[in-house]
């Protein structure tokens, strides 16, 4: 009977502490440089981009800017999450074709992570990359939006621009 009421007692506490973690890692500490709205647009501009503003609505901002390459020019987004946690740079391939051949966007996704491919409610092709949204600088920025648009460029053949 005493084994019993320890091992009882040994499981409550370690069910309490289990659940008192798990709620430190949701709620999570406050971050430390977080880009805001202003920052993102900053950054993207010392890159040397021409920002456009898409929409000017506090804790909704969402900027537009164009990256060319030798046979595309791509249109990318950029916005913070509501929950401030990511940056999100997007790009908009068109509406969705019947001629798309999604098995083939399945296995570029496996080469091209992480970003990847998904279609909207809209009807939307899209392919994105969702950054951690701490201590982002123009350098980190540069590479991910490389690698988004040479991504873009070398499935080309799967999305059919």
């Amino acid at each position: 009977m005493r084994r019993f009421i320890v091992f009882a007692a040994f499981l409550a506490s370690l069910i309490s502490i289990t659940a008192f973690t798990s709620q430190i890692s949701v709620a999570g500490p406050p971050q430390a440089n977080v880009v805001d709205a202003p920052a993102l647009k900053g950054l993207i501009k010392d890159l040397g981009y021409e920002v456009k503003d898409l929409n000017t609505e506090a804790g909704k901002e969402k900027f537009s800017f164009d990256v060319t390459r030798p046979t595309l020019k791509i249109p990318l987004g950029a916005e913070i999450s509501p929950s401030k946690n990511y940056v999100w740079l997007t790009a908009n391939l068109g509406e969705k074709k019947a001629t798309t051949k999604f098995e083939d966007l399945l296995v570029q996704n496996s080469k091209i992570q992480p970003n990847f491919f998904y279609i909207t409610s809209s009807n939307r092709l899209m392919v994105a990359i969702a950054i951690d949204n701490r201590g982002i600088t123009t350098g980190i920025l540069r590479r991910i939006i490389d690698k988004l648009a040479d991504d873009i460029v070398s499935t080309q053949s799967s999305w059919g621009a």
